[in-house]
């Protein structure tokens, strides 16, 4: 790849003085300068800085040598970054002191980030600089980082000034030996950092920050910068309570014109909400890199399954088109449910992994029995409970018939305004007698004294299965699978269709798990969960190794 000389930059840089950001071409800075210049000169160096120094640790171009390994940023990667670096006030100090970058996955963010980091660490002329990644945890903290120390330690020029760490960069003066600055990764969970003096601070994936605690305490740390310069570089969310959204509500504000903030620059690119997600120009239009480093057949493929699964569309639209989503997603298209609408076959005496939702004792409790059939599908069986006191009102409550489910037989009232539990046991026992159950899963919130006499006095194997993410999220994923493929038999039961349709589940996080959520779901949906759970454990089999413990039931 050849060398280009300073002219080239110089004129890269010019060409960059009057372009627009992020989608659409909505946000312009020149048109927002006020008394701010913008200097070519400034600009070309840190272009030619990205060209001449950085080079691709990951991807298909790592461990290439140079040149054929360098980073080549493209022509909206080289105008943030000339427009970062390019504008400066009349004091002769930096524009732009918050810049905040909304960008589909696959764009480059980390990369891009690093060269950031390493830019404001050798050529920001900042006394004592002090150069921070941060992130939620301690493993996204390091991502920028480690593509920035595998930068350094593969560059000549860099590695002479530094003295590389596991943890840190420290950059040194090679004529006195003094130490120049540093560079270190933060997380969220290590506290707050009160008493840091940053001169530059990237935070990647803002997003999934949950607390502000990090962002205020770096933020009011370079108070005594006199050209402080905080980068938040990440993918949409959903949390409108997070200090992401306030962030892009603010940026968003800026690049419309509502409000004039000439320090903070709003680079978003994304689709609209109204656009059509199914077409390729709306992915072209929030994904930058689409046909460069991110083949549009990636695009159609996600898209084609965001089509077949609610549950992934707001995954597709919040990571690749760069829309922010609701927390909880509508899980389960019922037609699709409707489909594994099959006559259940003759059960008795067969084998089953069963699932126990027992709910506070003035709602549904849900009891799900799950068989494997010889052609590797699943049949459910569900049972439910609810109390007997003021059953009208909770059918006006929820809107559904109880009472003409109790006569088919589908619920048991129980009597009082409470769940009994004795009524539960006694007709799980009673089904135990009509079928092989193998195993009882369970949560122990709530369920321990019953679990134990299953256990303990009734001689069923009784299996803890907590409700959280991590035991949740690979039955979820199987149950939801099951449906698609139509190889689940659930013989119409009329409350768990119903409660599949008021399913929905949480916004899949950076690693792609989620689970069933009752708080965000539009009516009830225990039988849903008990389902998850005994196909989980149905297909596990007879191997179990979390055996109920009343030691460590609760």
């Amino acid at each position: 790849m050849a060398e280009k000389d300073w002219e080239y930059w110089l004129a890269r840089a010019k060409t960059a003085e009057h372009c627009t950001l992020g989608s659409g071409g909505r946000y312009s800075p020149s048109k927002t300068a006020g008394d701010c210049k913008y200097f070519p000169e400034d600009a070309a160096m840190a272009l030619k800085f990205f060209y001449d120094e950085l080079r691709h640790v990951k991807g298909p171009l790592a461990g290439k040598p140079w040149p054929e390994c360098r980073l080549v940023l493209e022509e909206w990667q080289e105008n943030i970054i000339a427009t970062m670096f390019g504008w400066m006030r009349p004091d002769g100090t930096r524009r732009y002191r918050l810049v905040y970058i909304e960008i589909p996955r696959k764009a480059g963010k980390s990369t891009l980030s690093a060269g950031i980091a390493l830019y404001s660490l050798y050529n920001d002329e900042e006394a004592g600089a002090e150069v921070y990644s941060c992130a939620a945890d301690r493993d996204q903290a390091k991502v920028v980082f480690e593509i920035a120390k595998q930068n350094v330690l593969a560059n000549e020029w860099m590695e002479e000034r530094s003295k590389p760490y596991q943890n840190a960069i420290t950059y040194v003066d090679t004529d006195s030996g003094m130490v120049r600055g540093g560079y270190k990764a933060l997380a969220a969970v290590a506290g707050t950092k009160h008493g840091m003096n940053a001169s530059t601070v990237i935070f990647d994936e803002l997003h999934a920050q949950k607390k502000r605690d990090l962002w205020d305490a770096m933020k009011t740390g370079m108070g005594a910068r006199s050209q402080p310069l905080l980068a938040a570089i990440t993918t949409a969310g959903w949390d409108r309570n997070s200090i992401c959204w306030q962030q892009h509500e603010l940026a968003c504000k800026i690049r419309d014109g509502i409000l004039e903030n000439e320090e903070i620059l709003p680079v978003i690119f994304a689709a609209d909400p109204e656009d059509d997600w199914k077409n390729p120009t709306t992915w072209y239009k929030a994904q930058p890199n689409l046909g460069v480093s991110v083949p549009e057949s990636f695009y159609r493929t996600e898209c084609e399954l965001a089509q077949q699964s609610p549950a992934y569309e707001n995954t597709f639209k919040q990571l690749y088109l760069n829309i922010w989503t609701e927390q909880a997603i509508r899980w389960i298209p019922m037609d699709k449910w409707d489909s594994c609408n099959e006559e259940l076959p003759d059960l008795d005496g067969e084998p089953c992994w069963t699932g126990l939702d027992l709910s506070s004792k003035v709602d549904v409790t849900a009891f799900v029995m799950a068989f494997r059939l010889f052609d590797d599908r699943i049949a459910l069986l569900p049972h439910f409970w609810i109390p007997e006191d003021n059953v009208i009102q909770r059918e006006q409550r929820d809107s559904v018939p109880y009472r003409l489910w109790k006569d088919k037989g589908f619920v048991t009232f129980t009597s009082g305004n409470t769940i009994d539990h004795r009524m539960v046991r006694r007709d799980i026992n009673a089904f135990g007698k009509k079928y092989s159950i193998q195993e009882i899963a369970a949560d122990p919130w709530n369920a321990t004294q019953i679990c134990q006499e299953l256990a303990d006095d009734d001689g069923f194997t009784v299996v803890e299965f907590r409700q959280g993410l991590v035991s949740m999220n690979e039955p979820s994923k199987a149950f939801h699978a099951m449906v698609l493929e139509q190889k689940l038999v659930h013989g119409g039961n009329p409350i768990l269709r119903w409660m599949a349709s008021n399913a929905c589940v949480t916004q899949p996080d950076d690693a792609g798990n989620y689970k069933p959520t009752k708080g965000k779901s539009t009516g009830r949906i225990d039988g849903i969960v008990a389902s998850v759970m005994a196909v989980g454990r149905a297909m596990q089999g007879e191997s179990s190794s979390n055996y109920w413990n009343p030691e460590i039931g609760v």
